[in-house]
This record gives C-alpha cells, sequence and structure tokens, in this order.
C-alpha cells in the first residue's frame, strides 16, 4: 500500500468513526470490484432497486452488476412519456433499496448534497 493510500484508509476510518456518531454506517473500499461485491451481498435476490442521479454507481460498475442479477429495477429514466415517468417515481418511492451518492461528506461524517434546480 503507498502512502497515498495509507492516508486515504486512516481518513475513511476517521470519517466512518464519525459517522457512527451520528447513527449511520460507512464502509471503506480499496477498489471498485470489492466495493460491488460488498453492496451486491447486502441486496437481497429478488429486491426492487432504483436510483437517483448517482454518477459514481454508475463509475464504480455497481448498475452493471444489479444488471446481472436477480432484481427488479426501476430505471426512471426509461420513461417516455409523462405518465410513464410518474408510474416510475410512484415505484421508485416504494422500492426495496433506493441508491444513492452525496456530494460531499465532511471529516466530521456530515453528508453534503446540493438539489439541483
Amino acid at each position: 500500500m503507498t502512502y497515498k493510500q495509507e492516508a486515504f484508509a486512516a481518513a475513511a476510518n476517521s470519517i466512518i468513526k464519525n459517522l457512527e456518531k451520528r447513527g449511520m454506517e460507512g464502509y471503506f473500499f480499496e477498489d471498485c470490484a470489492s466495493c460491488v461485491m460488498a453492496i451486491s451481498d447486502m441486496i437481497p435476490a429478488g429486491s426492487v432497486i432504483s436510483w437517483g442521479g448517482s454518477e459514481s454507481i454508475k463509475e464504480v460498475g455497481l448498475l452493471d452488476a444489479l444488471k446481472r442479477g436477480e432484481y427488479e429495477l426501476i430505471d426512471r429514466m426509461t420513461a417516455s412519456t409523462p405518465e410513464e415517468s410518474r408510474l416510475l417515481y410512484s415505484k421508485a418511492v416504494m422500492s426495496d433499496f433506493f441508491l444513492m451518492s452525496s456530494n460531499a461528506i465532511t471529516y466530521d461524517g456530515e453528508l453534503v448534497n446540493r438539489s439541483h434546480p
């Protein structure tokens, strides 16, 4: 492990401890494959899953892994009419798992999210 990787791991462990103080659970993964495997293992087969506008779940390969899994995926972007969009949004709200990411996280364990107009 390089010094830079060690520094990232140390920072992540500190942030995770601060998340716990806020009642949240955090994880640190050294690579995308470990992250995808861990999250996939957390979601039981047959679950209904949707997601927000997170690019992170695409970039790490999680979305592709979920598409290959035994899940019901609700992709709101596939709607071709306003009626279909409303239906998909209502299904997404009721999904078993809704995946999203924060814009940032502080060392104190605060999640920072910016709403888009």
